[in-house]
């Protein structure tokens, strides 16, 4: 956006003796790189339908306007993938969730990506309190990815697939390098994961 740095993160604020949560998404804005300027909430409220658990924006763009996904989590308590779409990155239209076609998918999802791969969209999803894919897989944070069709009003989301099997494997974001590969990184080990047998080869913990 006009060579300068656009950061996009998710505001949480604590209101009253409650500790009512309010969540904002915002941007901040860097022409070098170490200075930025804070251009406030762009989204200053979730929309209707969802609580105030939605975050973690991932902004991309698919050659004709900026789109955000947004982990969201329905007033029914189910995870689903928000989505806004943007001309300059600053004033979002609001293009409704994605998912129902898998039914009840975990009570919150995190982290979304969205990317092509070989001429096909790919959308990286986290979705919390998910059903395990086997009996031995019971870790209550999985991740994956989906097919994503991309429309005008929105992106269509089908064949969803486990990314990874391990507890100790989360929050998985891609970057293009500049030779045009694909790379990805993920947290290793969860902070509340610590009920999980390890494995010790060779006096090396995997």
């Amino acid at each position: 956006m006009n060579d300068a740095l656009w950061l996009y993160y998710t505001g949480n604020t604590r209101i009253g003796p409650e500790r009512l949560r309010q969540t904002t998404q915002c941007v901040a804005r860097s022409t070098d790189g170490i200075h930025f300027e804070k251009l406030g909430p762009v989204i200053d409220a979730p929309p209707a339908g969802v609580t105030e658990h939605i975050r973690d924006p991932k902004v991309i763009y698919d050659g004709e306007h900026y789109r955000m996904l947004l982990g969201a989590q329905r007033e029914d308590k189910i995870g689903r993938l928000a989505q806004y779409s943007s001309i300059d990155g600053l004033h979002w239209r609001y293009d409704g969730l994605s998912g129902d076609s898998f039914g009840d998918h975990g009570y919150m999802w995190e982290c979304p990506d969205l990317f092509p791969l070989n001429d096909q969209w790919l959308c990286i999803l986290c979705p919390q309190g998910s059903t395990a894919p086997t009996p031995d897989h019971h870790v209550p944070h999985h991740n994956g990815y989906a097919k994503a069709t991309l429309e005008a009003d929105g992106i269509k989301l089908d064949d969803w697939q486990i990314l990874d099997h391990g507890f100790d494997f989360y929050a998985p974001q891609t970057a293009q390098t500049p030779d045009n590969k694909r790379m990805l990184i993920a947290w290793m080990g969860l902070p509340d994961e610590v009920d999980q047998p390890v494995k010790v080869r060779a006096g090396c913990i995997s």
